[in-house]
């Protein structure tokens, strides 16, 4: 069998069969089988269903179990993802949260210990708000000579509040409600995979976390 690349015609001889590919039908046109006189080959039609439907099958797209697939791995690499960003930023805002208390600490005793307008200095911590007061003991968050830093709410802490000593940087350490206390620690509770931490202060007033 020859092969004719004529757009609309084949010439052949008595006794040979030809076929024809149209040009204008694409890279991969259907094929057209004729025989001596022009019109459809029958004895070739076997091979033209053949030829016709692999050209079919090549121009095949995606399967649905193909796409599904797909789908299902995308879906799972989101997941997974997503759970790294989270475990993230849970625990870049719980470390950040302690720099903030460990700096407000010791930006307190650094305060006292240089006597600065020949006051103390100390540090409320709530669940709400960290305050930075001079003088006696004040966790008022209203009081205008305070400085207040609004705290994490996701993040939740034991209360805690210190005064450190003029010139000596000493803890005295305080209830929330004013009276003396012991308790010498402060945790930063669990949030997520991050923490806890705890923040204490040696009787000396130095500060470790």
């Amino acid at each position: 069998m020859k092969i004719f690349n004529f757009p609309s015609f084949a010439k052949a001889t008595e006794g040979r069969q030809f076929s024809i590919f149209n040009p204008r039908q694409g890279i991969y046109p259907a094929p057209l089988f004729l025989d001596k006189n022009g019109s459809d080959s029958k004895i070739v039609a076997p091979i033209k269903d053949i030829l016709q439907t692999q050209l079919v099958k090549s121009g095949a797209g995606f399967t649905l179990i193909e796409l599904l697939v797909v789908i299902g791995i995308s879906a799972i690499l989101a997941g997974l993802g997503l759970a790294f960003t989270l475990d993230f930023y849970r625990s870049y805002a719980f470390n950040s949260e302690r720099d903030l208390v460990v700096g407000l600490m010791q930006k307190a005793r650094a305060r006292s210990m240089s006597n600065l307008n020949q006051q103390s200095y100390g540090v409320c911590i709530t669940n709400s708000n960290y305050i930075l007061f001079a003088g006696a003991f004040n966790c008022e968050p209203g009081n205008s000579a305070n400085e207040v830093y609004p705290a994490n709410p996701s993040i939740s802490n034991t209360n805690f509040a210190v005064i450190f000593q003029q010139l000596r940087g000493n803890p005295t350490f305080y209830n929330i409600n004013g009276s003396v206390s012991a308790t010498s620690t402060l945790t930063l509770l669990k949030y997520g995979t991050a923490g806890p931490a705890t923040v204490s202060v040696n009787p000396e007033g130095q500060i470790q976390w």
